[in-house]
Protein backbone atom coordinates (compact mmCIF):
# COMPACT_ATOMS: atom_id res chain seq x y z
CA UNK A 1 0.00 0.00 0.00
CA UNK A 2 1.14 3.25 -0.85
CA UNK A 3 0.70 6.53 1.41
CA UNK A 4 0.73 10.11 0.64
CA UNK A 5 -0.63 12.88 3.51
CA UNK A 6 -1.67 15.89 1.84
CA UNK A 7 -2.38 19.13 4.43
CA UNK A 8 -3.71 21.40 1.52
CA UNK A 9 -6.19 24.21 2.19
CA UNK A 10 -8.35 23.90 5.60
CA UNK A 11 -11.37 26.24 5.79
CA UNK A 12 -12.09 27.83 9.47
CA UNK A 13 -15.44 26.46 11.45
CA UNK A 14 -16.53 29.33 13.24
CA UNK A 15 -19.81 28.95 14.77
CA UNK A 16 -19.21 29.04 18.56
CA UNK A 17 -19.42 33.30 18.38
CA UNK A 18 -17.18 36.40 18.92
CA UNK A 19 -15.39 34.70 21.89
CA UNK A 20 -13.61 31.70 20.53
CA UNK A 21 -13.59 33.71 17.34
CA UNK A 22 -10.91 35.53 18.86
CA UNK A 23 -9.47 33.00 20.19
CA UNK A 24 -8.86 31.09 16.94
CA UNK A 25 -7.22 34.39 15.70
CA UNK A 26 -4.77 34.66 18.24
CA UNK A 27 -3.57 31.35 17.22
CA UNK A 28 -3.18 32.80 13.85
CA UNK A 29 -0.28 34.20 12.09
CA UNK A 30 0.05 37.70 10.28
CA UNK A 31 2.39 38.71 7.48
CA UNK A 32 2.35 41.87 5.35
CA UNK A 33 3.52 41.80 1.49
CA UNK A 34 4.62 44.19 -1.12
CA UNK A 35 3.80 43.71 -4.83
CA UNK A 36 6.28 41.53 -6.58
CA UNK A 37 5.25 43.19 -9.60
CA UNK A 38 2.80 46.03 -10.68
CA UNK A 39 2.14 48.55 -13.57
CA UNK A 40 -0.45 50.63 -15.30
CA UNK A 41 -2.30 49.96 -18.76
CA UNK A 42 -2.80 53.43 -20.92
CA UNK A 43 -5.72 53.95 -23.40
CA UNK A 44 -4.15 57.10 -24.40
CA UNK A 45 -1.03 55.51 -25.77
CA UNK A 46 -2.03 51.92 -25.96
CA UNK A 47 1.42 50.55 -27.21
CA UNK A 48 3.96 52.48 -24.19
CA UNK A 49 3.97 51.35 -20.96
CA UNK A 50 5.03 51.86 -17.42
CA UNK A 51 6.31 49.48 -15.12
CA UNK A 52 8.52 51.42 -13.58
CA UNK A 53 6.65 54.48 -12.18
CA UNK A 54 6.66 55.52 -8.42
CA UNK A 55 2.64 55.36 -9.10
CA UNK A 56 0.09 53.46 -10.68
CA UNK A 57 -2.81 55.26 -12.52
CA UNK A 58 -6.82 53.83 -12.83
CA UNK A 59 -9.68 55.82 -13.48
CA UNK A 60 -10.56 58.65 -16.63
CA UNK A 61 -9.36 61.56 -17.25
CA UNK A 62 -10.51 64.81 -18.05
CA UNK A 63 -10.16 63.84 -21.39
CA UNK A 64 -12.25 60.50 -21.44
CA UNK A 65 -9.05 58.73 -21.55
CA UNK A 66 -8.82 55.40 -19.50
CA UNK A 67 -6.33 53.91 -17.52
CA UNK A 68 -6.03 50.14 -15.60
CA UNK A 69 -3.33 48.85 -12.94
CA UNK A 70 -2.26 45.72 -12.37
CA UNK A 71 -1.38 44.41 -9.24
CA UNK A 72 0.45 41.28 -8.18
CA UNK A 73 1.71 39.82 -4.66
CA UNK A 74 3.63 35.97 -4.53
CA UNK A 75 1.47 34.54 -1.56
CA UNK A 76 3.03 31.15 -2.05
CA UNK A 77 6.60 32.52 -1.46
CA UNK A 78 5.62 33.91 1.48
CA UNK A 79 2.98 31.42 3.25
CA UNK A 80 3.55 27.82 3.73
CA UNK A 81 2.00 24.89 1.58
CA UNK A 82 -0.90 23.98 3.13
CA UNK A 83 -1.70 26.83 5.17
CA UNK A 84 -5.40 28.44 5.83
CA UNK A 85 -5.86 32.13 4.94
CA UNK A 86 -8.53 33.47 6.88
CA UNK A 87 -8.59 36.84 6.87
CA UNK A 88 -7.29 39.74 4.02
CA UNK A 89 -7.13 43.51 3.57
CA UNK A 90 -5.46 45.07 0.35
CA UNK A 91 -4.27 48.53 1.18
CA UNK A 92 -3.72 51.16 -1.54
CA UNK A 93 -2.84 54.84 -1.19
CA UNK A 94 -3.93 57.49 -3.56
CA UNK A 95 -0.82 60.03 -4.23
CA UNK A 96 -2.63 62.18 -6.25
CA UNK A 97 -5.97 63.43 -7.24
CA UNK A 98 -7.08 65.11 -10.95
CA UNK A 99 -6.33 68.85 -10.73
CA UNK A 100 -9.28 70.33 -12.64
CA UNK A 101 -11.94 68.32 -10.89
CA UNK A 102 -12.33 65.49 -8.96
CA UNK A 103 -15.28 62.71 -9.13
CA UNK A 104 -15.60 60.21 -6.15
CA UNK A 105 -16.29 56.59 -7.60
CA UNK A 106 -16.27 52.92 -6.87
CA UNK A 107 -12.64 51.23 -7.21
CA UNK A 108 -12.60 47.13 -7.61
CA UNK A 109 -9.90 44.52 -7.53
CA UNK A 110 -10.97 42.07 -10.23
CA UNK A 111 -8.65 38.66 -10.80
CA UNK A 112 -6.99 39.02 -13.66
CA UNK A 113 -6.54 35.53 -15.79
CA UNK A 114 -3.89 36.06 -17.82
CA UNK A 115 -0.01 36.16 -17.40
CA UNK A 116 1.76 39.87 -17.70
CA UNK A 117 4.83 41.31 -17.16
CA UNK A 118 5.74 44.45 -15.14
CA UNK A 119 8.39 45.74 -17.10
CA UNK A 120 11.10 48.41 -16.30
CA UNK A 121 9.53 51.52 -18.09
CA UNK A 122 10.04 54.92 -16.85
CA UNK A 123 8.43 58.21 -18.27
CA UNK A 124 9.65 59.11 -21.46
CA UNK A 125 8.42 62.32 -21.09
CA UNK A 126 8.62 64.85 -17.42
CA UNK A 127 5.73 67.06 -19.12
CA UNK A 128 3.13 64.38 -19.61
CA UNK A 129 4.98 61.45 -17.58
CA UNK A 130 1.54 59.49 -17.30
CA UNK A 131 1.85 58.25 -20.81
CA UNK A 132 4.84 55.96 -20.14
CA UNK A 133 7.01 54.97 -23.04
CA UNK A 134 7.13 52.82 -25.68
CA UNK A 135 6.86 49.21 -24.68
CA UNK A 136 9.82 46.67 -24.55
CA UNK A 137 8.84 43.20 -25.47
CA UNK A 138 6.70 41.40 -22.96
CA UNK A 139 5.47 44.78 -21.05
CA UNK A 140 2.06 45.10 -19.68
CA UNK A 141 0.62 47.83 -22.55
CA UNK A 142 -3.08 48.25 -23.02
CA UNK A 143 -3.03 46.15 -26.03
CA UNK A 144 -1.06 42.98 -24.91
CA UNK A 145 -0.74 41.30 -21.71
CA UNK A 146 3.03 41.06 -22.87
CA UNK A 147 3.82 43.06 -25.75
CA UNK A 148 4.92 41.38 -28.33
CA UNK A 149 3.43 38.35 -28.06
CA UNK A 150 0.21 37.90 -25.94
CA UNK A 151 -2.35 40.44 -26.74
CA UNK A 152 -5.53 40.67 -24.10
CA UNK A 153 -8.43 39.50 -25.64
CA UNK A 154 -9.58 43.34 -26.67
CA UNK A 155 -7.76 46.10 -25.94
CA UNK A 156 -7.79 46.82 -21.73
CA UNK A 157 -8.35 43.48 -21.74
CA UNK A 158 -11.75 41.25 -21.78
CA UNK A 159 -14.33 40.98 -19.21
CA UNK A 160 -14.72 37.24 -18.45
CA UNK A 161 -11.66 36.70 -20.34
CA UNK A 162 -9.03 38.49 -19.48
CA UNK A 163 -9.89 39.66 -15.88
CA UNK A 164 -12.75 38.10 -13.53
CA UNK A 165 -16.35 39.10 -14.91
CA UNK A 166 -17.29 39.68 -10.99
CA UNK A 167 -14.93 42.06 -8.80
CA UNK A 168 -13.31 40.29 -5.90
CA UNK A 169 -13.60 43.25 -3.42
CA UNK A 170 -14.59 46.91 -4.26
CA UNK A 171 -13.98 50.29 -2.02
CA UNK A 172 -15.19 53.90 -2.40
CA UNK A 173 -12.44 56.20 -3.39
CA UNK A 174 -12.34 59.99 -3.28
CA UNK A 175 -9.19 62.44 -2.28
CA UNK A 176 -5.67 61.47 -1.02
CA UNK A 177 -4.94 59.17 1.73
CA UNK A 178 -5.25 54.97 2.41
CA UNK A 179 -8.19 52.92 1.15
CA UNK A 180 -9.05 49.29 1.99
CA UNK A 181 -10.52 46.08 -0.01
CA UNK A 182 -11.69 43.31 1.70
CA UNK A 183 -13.80 40.32 1.70
CA UNK A 184 -14.35 36.65 1.37
CA UNK A 185 -13.64 36.63 -2.66
CA UNK A 186 -10.03 37.91 -1.82
CA UNK A 187 -9.37 35.44 0.64
CA UNK A 188 -10.75 32.64 -1.97
CA UNK A 189 -8.50 34.51 -4.60
CA UNK A 190 -5.25 34.31 -2.52
CA UNK A 191 -6.11 30.79 -0.87
CA UNK A 192 -6.06 29.75 -4.83
CA UNK A 193 -2.89 31.11 -5.61
CA UNK A 194 -1.19 29.95 -2.21
CA UNK A 195 -2.77 26.21 -3.47
CA UNK A 196 -2.17 26.58 -6.93
CA UNK A 197 0.53 29.42 -7.91
CA UNK A 198 0.58 28.74 -11.47
CA UNK A 199 -2.47 30.49 -11.24
CA UNK A 200 -1.55 34.02 -9.82
CA UNK A 201 -2.21 36.45 -11.80
CA UNK A 202 -2.86 39.27 -9.45
CA UNK A 203 -5.67 41.71 -9.40
CA UNK A 204 -6.51 44.73 -11.55
CA UNK A 205 -7.51 47.60 -10.00
CA UNK A 206 -9.86 49.76 -12.15
CA UNK A 207 -12.97 52.35 -11.51
CA UNK A 208 -16.41 50.35 -11.91
CA UNK A 209 -17.72 54.06 -13.51
CA UNK A 210 -15.47 54.29 -16.88
CA UNK A 211 -17.71 56.06 -18.57
CA UNK A 212 -16.97 59.16 -15.55
CA UNK A 213 -14.15 61.78 -16.06
CA UNK A 214 -12.26 63.34 -13.27
CA UNK A 215 -12.24 59.34 -11.32
CA UNK A 216 -8.24 59.12 -12.29
CA UNK A 217 -6.04 58.76 -9.80
CA UNK A 218 -2.53 57.89 -8.74
CA UNK A 219 -1.58 55.35 -6.47
CA UNK A 220 1.57 54.57 -4.63
CA UNK A 221 3.26 51.34 -6.68
CA UNK A 222 5.88 49.11 -5.18
CA UNK A 223 9.11 51.37 -6.21
CA UNK A 224 8.44 53.77 -3.42
CA UNK A 225 11.39 54.00 -1.78
CA UNK A 226 8.71 54.90 1.50
CA UNK A 227 6.76 51.46 1.32
CA UNK A 228 4.26 52.67 4.13
CA UNK A 229 2.61 54.20 0.05
CA UNK A 230 3.21 51.17 -1.81
CA UNK A 231 -0.03 48.60 -2.00
CA UNK A 232 -0.05 45.97 0.93
CA UNK A 233 -1.95 42.97 1.40
CA UNK A 234 -2.00 41.82 5.02
CA UNK A 235 -2.62 37.84 5.21
CA UNK A 236 -3.95 36.64 8.39
CA UNK A 237 -3.58 32.55 8.76
CA UNK A 238 -3.08 29.37 9.70
CA UNK A 239 0.10 27.57 9.41
CA UNK A 240 -0.93 24.01 8.09
CA UNK A 241 -1.36 20.88 9.59
CA UNK A 242 2.06 18.79 10.24
CA UNK A 243 2.22 15.03 10.11
CA UNK A 244 3.91 13.98 13.53
CA UNK A 245 4.23 9.58 12.76
CA UNK A 246 2.79 7.51 10.35
CA UNK A 247 2.63 3.56 11.36
CA UNK A 248 1.94 0.12 10.12
CA UNK A 249 0.45 -2.41 12.61
CA UNK A 250 -0.57 -5.43 11.62
CA UNK A 251 -3.19 -4.83 8.95
CA UNK A 252 -3.56 -1.41 9.99
CA UNK A 253 -2.25 2.11 8.83
CA UNK A 254 -2.28 5.00 11.46
CA UNK A 255 -1.60 8.80 10.54
CA UNK A 256 -0.96 11.24 13.82
CA UNK A 257 -1.13 15.07 13.74
CA UNK A 258 -1.29 17.47 16.93
CA UNK A 259 -4.49 19.44 16.87
CA UNK A 260 -5.27 23.11 18.64
CA UNK A 261 -8.00 23.97 20.93
CA UNK A 262 -10.91 25.42 19.29
CA UNK A 263 -11.13 23.97 16.21
CA UNK A 264 -12.76 20.82 14.47
CA UNK A 265 -10.62 18.55 12.33
CA UNK A 266 -10.84 15.53 10.28
CA UNK A 267 -8.76 12.94 8.16
CA UNK A 268 -9.84 12.05 4.53
CA UNK A 269 -8.64 9.99 2.51
CA UNK A 270 -9.18 9.16 -1.89
CA UNK A 271 -7.35 6.74 -4.75
CA UNK A 272 -5.66 9.56 -6.56
CA UNK A 273 -3.50 12.65 -5.49
CA UNK A 274 -5.27 15.14 -8.00
CA UNK A 275 -8.32 15.16 -10.46
CA UNK A 276 -12.02 15.33 -9.79
CA UNK A 277 -12.28 12.12 -7.17
CA UNK A 278 -14.03 13.15 -3.74
CA UNK A 279 -12.69 12.55 -0.48
CA UNK A 280 -14.22 10.76 2.04
CA UNK A 281 -13.93 10.83 5.32
CA UNK A 282 -11.99 8.46 7.28
CA UNK A 283 -11.76 10.28 10.69
CA UNK A 284 -13.83 12.97 12.22
CA UNK A 285 -12.52 14.34 15.39
CA UNK A 286 -14.96 17.31 15.70
CA UNK A 287 -14.47 20.30 17.93
CA UNK A 288 -10.89 19.86 19.86
CA UNK A 289 -11.45 21.50 23.66
CA UNK A 290 -8.25 19.08 24.67
CA UNK A 291 -5.58 19.66 22.34
CA UNK A 292 -3.27 17.65 21.58
CA UNK A 293 -2.05 14.63 19.16
CA UNK A 294 -4.94 12.72 17.68
CA UNK A 295 -4.78 9.35 15.59
CA UNK A 296 -6.31 8.41 12.54
CA UNK A 297 -6.72 4.47 11.46
CA UNK A 298 -7.13 2.73 8.16
CA UNK A 299 -7.07 -0.89 7.13
CA UNK A 300 -4.35 -1.50 4.79
CA UNK A 301 -5.22 -2.88 1.49
CA UNK A 302 -2.90 -3.60 -2.09
CA UNK A 303 -5.07 -0.28 -3.32
CA UNK A 304 -2.80 3.31 -3.18
CA UNK A 305 -4.65 5.35 -0.81
CA UNK A 306 -3.86 9.73 0.06
CA UNK A 307 -5.02 11.08 2.81
CA UNK A 308 -4.87 14.79 4.38
CA UNK A 309 -6.01 16.30 7.52
CA UNK A 310 -8.02 19.50 7.17
CA UNK A 311 -9.60 22.01 9.58
CA UNK A 312 -13.19 22.25 8.79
Amino acid sequence: MTVSFLSRRATQFAWLGCFLGALMLARADQVTLFPSADATLIELKPTNSLGAATWLAAGLTQNGNTNRALIKFDVAAALPAGSTILDIGVKVTVTRTPVDGNADSLFSLRRVLRAWNEGSNLPADSQYPGLGAPAQPGDATWTHASWGTNAWTIPGGQEGVDFAAAFSASTGIAGLGDYLFEGSSLIADAQLWLDYPEQNFGWMLKTEEEESIFTARRFGSRELEDAGESPQLIITYLPPIVLTDVRVAGSRLSLTFNTEFGYPYRVESRATAGGTNAWTTLTNFGLILSPGPRTATDALTNAVRFYRARRN
